[in-house]
């Protein structure tokens, strides 16, 4: 059996800059991140608002926080809200009447991540070009 192989071009710099890159690629994936942890945030927090009743509580209890290796969505906790009453807001609840009827996917947090899937995938894309360009500055 014949030795067959596959040449790449630009392999060996893409490599070499991605070494190069190596300290800033975590900060970098980092800030995508959060980005898009802020831009989920923000419409969740606009769902929970238009929600009415105990649900304009919980706005000020969501968090973006990011990773290097994840993008995430705090709801609930803090003083003036509690889990309970995020939750009930989220998931609803056939047993308290303050809460929503429970839903498939739940209220706001789900429902905002499902609308903003492409977004989410552009920003990501749009960082990995943007490596690839720093790369191949040709």
């Amino acid at each position: 059996m014949a030795n067959e192989g596959v040449r790449v071009s630009g392999l060996k710099e893409l490599r070499s800059e991605l070494r190069a890159l190596e300290g800033a690629w975590p900060k970098e994936l980092q800030k995508v991140n959060k980005a898009i942890a802020e831009k989920v945030a923000e419409g969740t927090r606009s769902a929970y608002s238009s929600m009415g009743g105990s649900a304009v509580k919980v706005p000020p209890t969501v968090k973006a926080l990011a990773q290097q290796a994840r993008a995430q969505v705090k709801v609930g906790g803090g003083s003036s809200v509690g889990g309970a009453v995020a939750m009930g807001n989220t998931w609803g609840s056939n047993r308290y009447k303050q809460f929503p009827a429970p839903v498939d996917g739940g209220y706001a947090l789900f429902p905002t991540i499902k609308a903003m899937r492409g977004e989410m995938e552009d920003l990501y894309l749009e960082m990995l070009g943007d490596l690839l360009a720093r790369a191949f500055p040709d």
